[in-house]
């Protein structure tokens, strides 16, 4: 028996994690099947799975953890790995060892073997398709790769990895070895067979991906490993048919993301298509490229034409001329590329044209793309004509303003500032505004236009947060005192209350008064978590009290709501609690 390497409980909660050191403790009698091979610690441990998790870890060869696996949703740095590291730490003659699969194997002969596979067959009847399989490594010629074969198993990994949260890491692990013998066949530079596997393993995986919830990107892993297999085979393989094939694949898997919302399901697919294709081979592409590009009035319709478009300009956009590339971009609706393609040929009317055309969501990032390429006076025409426009007048005057800023022109940006403020009035566009007075000396007089507009429009909850943040305690007080409606207990703390808390040393009475109706309101509403904000006023009703020297009130007053409230258990024991 090797020696037993150095392994800590520091070593441990430093590579799980604290959170998972400290639920692991509860797994240290869920573990079967404790195994040591070599550095390696295998086991399988319960978990809220109706299966075991398989978890494995490496010790190193001079102390601590080399490396951890478990099929959990977490990885191998979960409490499943710690569990099994402290397992060993506390017992490892509790580990049986074992010798590796391959050398067991080894000393078998083939009767033995057949006995073996038809014991293991019995116990888990559904590996029978695992005889089907090609293997590659195992010497002498290769048997080319069957699609159908392949198709079987994917198909078996998504049945037997069931529908629950965690389907799509069962289904990805059942997956890994198939992957493996495509880079199998790719080792022995048998690429139409490791493309045979990569394509089928992908398009079954995508043809079945609804199936499960893939939050964690399992499936994305596997499908992106196969389309960089794809990759390799396409960069070895010159016969023109094959070369065909698999870009083809490449392209449907492209679509398959394209048409599914891009979620980046073998993002490379098109990258590698661009590298790799010859010019006859881009022109093949760009073909089903258009035959792709559905009509269709939808937004999801729009989103595929501008991806299927940028798709065909990035194959065809250096070898074509103007015309085709403009009538492309219409086609499709790429704008940007569009106006940029017009600027770069010098015709910039027609370029500002295009932009005037352009909807409400685009129009400020083609402005910005018409300023940085020498157009700033056509494109500030064309965002005021647009200002108008109701739904994004703030963002238009936004722009605007941040243009005026830009060229120093202070007195446009106060005017935009303001008009900003009176679109969505609110604390930060008046400190914005207030800024920018304050920067031309002009504060004072536009401040008392600000508030006494807020005042005959009613805004009294934004003139309190205004001298709240102006340190005016009396305005806040006077201006709270006219907001309609009970304290809202939700999120920040409501608006009355930061009044009391602002004009505490000021305005005590004042203060006071805010604080009790708060605290009436919240046992009214009963509840432990009110019951405990109400003591948390009551503690600065208190200090307040004792401030001002009025001991015998707080204690009259703490005694009457005691004896009202006599009967509601919980706001005793929070009154209690808080010491009142």
């Amino acid at each position: 028996m090797q020696p037993k390497p150095r392994l800590t409980q520091t070593d441990i909660r430093a590579w799980v994690g604290e959170p998972a050191f400290a639920r692991s403790r509860s797994y240290s009698g869920r573990l079967l099947d404790q195994r040591r091979t070599g550095l390696a610690l295998k086991a399988r441990c319960q978990g809220s799975s109706a299966q075991p998790y398989r978890v494995t870890a490496t010790l190193g060869p001079s102390g601590g953890i080399a490396a951890s696996t478990c099929n959990c949703p977490v990885g191998g740095r979960c409490k499943h790995v710690a569990a099994l590291l402290l397992a060993w730490l506390a017992a490892p003659d509790a580990f049986l060892e074992v010798e590796p699969v391959e050398v067991a194997l080894e000393r078998r002969d083939k009767a033995e073997l057949i006995a073996l596979i038809r014991q293991m067959l019995a116990r888990q009847p559904e590996l029978e398709l695992v005889l089907e399989l090609p293997l590659p490594m195992s010497g002498g010629t290769p048997k080319p790769a069957d699609p159908a074969v392949i198709r079987r198993q994917v198909l078996a990994a998504f049945h037997q990895g069931g529908h629950d949260w965690h389907a799509a890491a069962t289904i990805a692990d059942a997956l890994d070895p198939l992957t493996q013998i495509g880079d199998e066949y790719a080792q022995l530079a048998d690429w139409r067979s490791a493309a045979t596997v990569y394509q089928t393993i992908t398009l079954t995986v995508l043809d079945q991906y609804n199936q499960v919830e893939d939050e964690q990107g399992d499936l994305h892993l596997v499908v992106n490993h196969c389309v960089d297999g794809l990759d390799s085979c396409l960069r070895a393989t010159s016969d023109p048919a094959q070369r065909e094939g698999l870009l083809r694949a490449l392209f449907d898997i492209a679509c398959w993301d394209i048409d599914y919302g891009g979620i980046e399901m073998g993002a490379a697919a098109p990258g590698i298509i661009e590298a790799q294709a010859t010019p006859a081979e881009r022109r093949l592409v760009a073909g089903w490229v258009r035959d792709a590009m559905a009509a269709g009035d939808t937004e999801h319709d729009g989103w595929r034409r501008e991806q299927f478009g940028r798709f065909l300009l990035r194959l065809v956009g250096d070898e074509t001329d103007d015309e085709t590339f403009l009538a492309i971009c219409h086609e499709t609706g790429l704008q940007r590329e569009l106006v940029g393609r017009l600027l770069a040929r010098g015709r910039a009317d027609e370029a500002v044209a295009e932009v005037a055309r352009a909807n409400d969501a685009n129009l400020l990032g083609l402005a910005d793309m018409l300023r940085t390429l020498g157009q700033e006076a056509a494109a500030e025409r064309l965002v005021r004509e647009r200002t108008p426009a109701p739904a994004w007048k703030d963002h238009y005057l936004t722009w605007l303003r941040d243009r005026a800023l830009e060229r120093g022109d202070l007195t446009e940006a106060l005017a935009l500032s303001e008009a900003l403020f009176w679109l969505y009035p609110h604390l930060a566009s008046y400190e914005a505004l207030r800024a920018l007075a304050q920067a031309q000396g002009g504060w004072e007089n536009l401040q008392r236009q600000l508030l006494r507009r807020l005042g005959n429009e009613k805004q009294f909850g934004l003139l309190t947060e205004i001298a709240l943040d102006e340190g005016d305690a009396a305005a806040a007080l006077a201006a709270v005192a006219k907001v309609q409606g009970p304290f809202a207990f939700s999120g920040r703390e409501p608006l009355h209350l930061r009044v009391a808390r602002a004009a505490e040393t000021t305005h005590p009475r004042e203060a006071l008064t805010l604080y009790r109706s708060a605290i009436d309101q919240l046992i009214r509403a009963q509840g432990r978590d009110n019951y405990r904000v109400a003591a948390a006023y009551l503690a600065r009703v208190r200090a307040i009290h004792h401030k001002l020297q009025e001991s015998n009130v707080w204690d009259a007053l703490i005694a009457q709501i005691r004896e009202e409230h006599r009967r509601l258990r919980a706001l005793r024991e929070e009154l209690d609690r808080a010491g009142l």
